[in-house]
């Protein structure tokens, strides 16, 4: 029951995105700042590029219980392994390889958002999209995976008594066996959905002056693509339901925030005067 929350969970934050935040505001522009976001997406990348390409972290010797307390989880456990054909390749195609190239799509986005400004605007825009859509992907892509490492949590599959046989063998034999099997909380692969999809759906929300019923459709946009890759995670056997259910609301949480933090009017320093006339300056910004 708790797993079919989680398309009802997305479409609540779309929503209500969508329909309340900054209503009535003008639209905005994304900008970063040079000495919070270079060391931000320098390391973020850089740990990404490491994990991504060269990950050989050891399978760590765990009891596996006969009948597991998975509770809503307990169907899947067993399930024999898919991989890469079937959901599993279906749900690299949606959920994963788009994420590679997001950046470079806001990018292109924000170089063709507006008319207005010359050639040096427009490179501005395209770079602090770019970054943007950089963050969000590798932000997202760091946290995941420190979660799966800190947690560890055994796949579907690995509960299926003759892969685990096989892996006791292996182990036994003193053979190397990493740690994929390990990996199964939170779904990398719908938080990278999450991330990328309601990134570029909160900048298109914020950048543009549309109504509601017009910022609601790239979050519903980002909604569906999430959820369609959480759905096909579990088909793969790949995921509990709950790992699809925390790793996309995780990377819907990373795509929303970091555009968010990055809006033009976020902080800005307003000066005024009191009734009596007295100058005043303060912070004014939006949310």
């Amino acid at each position: 029951m708790k797993a079919r929350c989680a398309l009802p969970a997305l479409l609540a934050l779309a929503l209500g995105f969508s329909a309340g935040a900054h209503a009535g505001q003008p639209a905005a522009d994304l900008v970063f700042d040079p000495w919070v976001d270079a060391p931000l997406l320098g390391s973020t990348l850089a740990y990404t590029l490491v994990t991504f390409i060269d990950d050989e972290t050891p399978w760590v010797q765990q009891a596996m219980p006969a009948e597991p307390s998975l509770g809503f989880d307990a169907p899947w456990a067993g399930q024999p392994m898919i991989d890469g054909e079937g959901p599993a390749l279906l749900s690299d195609i949606v959920g994963l390889y788009p994420s590679f190239a997001m950046p470079v799509v806001m990018g292109v986005l924000g170089a063709a958002h507006s008319e207005q400004g010359g050639v040096g605007r427009r490179a501005a825009r395209a770079g602090s999209w770019f970054v943007v859509g950089t963050e969000a992907v590798t932000i997202n892509a760091t946290l995941t995976h420190l979660v799966k490492n800190a947690v560890r949590r055994p796949r579907p599959y690995t509960y299926d008594p003759q892969w685990r046989a096989e892996l006791d063998e292996a182990l036994a034999a003193g053979e190397f066996v990493d740690a994929d099997g390990q990996m199964s909380f939170y779904s990398g692969h719908t938080s990278a959905a999450g991330a990328w999809s309601f990134a570029l759906a909160h900048t298109l929300a914020i950048t543009h002056d549309w109504s509601w019923q017009g910022r609601a459709v790239p979050y519903l946009a980002a909604t569906g693509v999430t959820a369609w890759t959480g759905v096909l995670r579990v088909r793969a056997h790949k995921h509990f339901p709950s790992d699809v259910l925390v790793g996309g609301l995780a990377g819907a949480a990373v795509g929303i925030m970091v555009p968010e933090l990055h809006r033009s009017d976020r902080a800005q320093l307003a000066t005024g005067n009191t009734l009596a006339g007295t100058p005043t300056v303060g912070v004014s910004g939006v949310w």
